[in-house]
């Protein structure tokens, strides 16, 4: 009785290893653990029934991050970084709740609006920013 228990043990360890690792690496890939593999088409936030993907925030954030840089001459800090990540997830939903009250309004701008208004009332950054200044203003 103790021989046959010795001699399948081995394949106990072996069904064991198998279930444990492969049960590991399952659970880690699938999200069950609570954290699931971010793709280009995970959703950050779901806003009204539409999605904000990761990679838009993940965008939005890498650009709030060169600005930074750009402006303070330095690369930012975890608690800066975690600080912009909120102001580009702010951003992001924002853009969408407009872009819905937009829709449900009916509001519409053409291209030519667009162009008038940059030509009328450029933001102050372009306005003030030398290359683009004909006879300096």
């Amino acid at each position: 009785m103790l021989q046959s228990m010795r001699s399948s043990a081995k394949y106990i360890w072996v069904f064991l290893i198998i279930f444990f690792v492969g049960g590991f690496l399952l659970a880690e890939t699938s999200g069950l653990l609570g954290r699931a593999p971010v793709t280009t088409t995970t959703a950050v936030a779901t806003v009204n029934g539409e999605d904000v993907l990761a990679t838009t925030w993940f965008n939005a954030l890498n650009a709030l991050e060169q600005q930074a840089t750009q402006q303070t001459g330095r690369s930012v800090s975890l608690d800066e970084r975690r600080r912009l990540g909120e102001q580009a997830f702010d951003q992001l939903v924002n853009d969408v709740l407009l872009r819905q009250e937009y829709r449900r309004r009916g509001i519409r701008v053409t291209d030519e609006e667009i162009a008038e208004a940059a030509r009328t009332s450029p933001p102050p950054q372009l306005a003030q920013s030398p290359e683009l200044q004909t006879d300096g203003r």
